[in-house]
């Protein structure tokens, strides 16, 4: 990879997240948030993904040296928190296999699975674990 490669990337990454958002601000909320069985649920839910994986990448790309003088701004934004921190939780998983980026793949998608099931909404009815474990 060449440095005029890297550049060309994350210009048609800068591109294509402009559409994307673009096309999303013209969506209704109801169909920004209805789930659709994807694996970060909704369209508001992947994008929040792009967001943050970008910010991550950013944020590495900028401490790396030489940094672009254009990401010295980034320092004014804050770095995503883990997802632990932010959920005030502890998480354990045991995975086993040959493949580490299955394994790691695997273990993000237990855990997005989960806490999509274990916070999803049916009507008005907070989901509850009363009478099931």
């Amino acid at each position: 990879m060449t440095p005029t490669g890297v550049v060309r990337m994350a210009a048609y990454n800068r591109w294509m997240n402009e559409r994307l958002f673009e096309a999303a601000g013209r969506l209704p909320p109801q169909a920004l948030t209805a789930d659709r069985g994807a694996f970060f649920g909704s369209i508001l839910g992947t994008l929040n993904h792009l967001a943050v994986a970008d910010t991550l990448w950013l944020h590495r790309f900028a401490q790396q040296r030489p940094a672009f003088v254009a990401l010295a701004a980034l320092s004014a934004f804050p770095r995503p928190g883990s997802l632990c921190d932010t959920l005030g939780a502890n998480l354990h998983l045991t995975v086993k296999g040959d493949n580490a980026h299955h394994m790691v793949e695997a273990c993000f998608k237990a855990v997005a699975r989960t806490l999509r099931q274990a916070l999803r909404r049916e009507g008005d009815v907070l989901p509850s674990t009363k009478g099931v474990l």
